[in-house]
């Protein structure tokens, strides 16, 4: 169950951390054009990212776990890929 649910956490953090710094990025290119935009600062939009991952990697981790537990080996493939993308 923890696996699963680890397993979310980790991919979702990493997923944030990247896109957050690809948009910080593109921020300071787009504020070194225009004077007026600052930057917010990059620690704290990542680490809002990270608690932002670890809310959204648990509740997928978790509705992982039960379809897996209430359709288990007995449903299709494909209906427990659509339970999910549902849920």
């Amino acid at each position: 169950m923890f696996t699963a649910i680890l397993a979310q956490v980790n991919f979702w953090i990493l997923t944030n951390a990247l896109l957050v710094t690809i948009s910080h990025l593109v921020i300071k290119a787009v504020a070194a054009t225009y004077v007026e935009i600052t930057p917010p600062p990059f620690l704290a939009v990542l680490a809002l990212s990270a608690v932002t991952a670890i809310f959204y990697g648990t509740a997928l981790g978790l509705i992982d776990v039960w379809v897996e537990r209430h359709l288990g080996m007995g449903a299709s493939l494909g209906r427990r890929i659509l339970s999910k993308a549902v849920l």
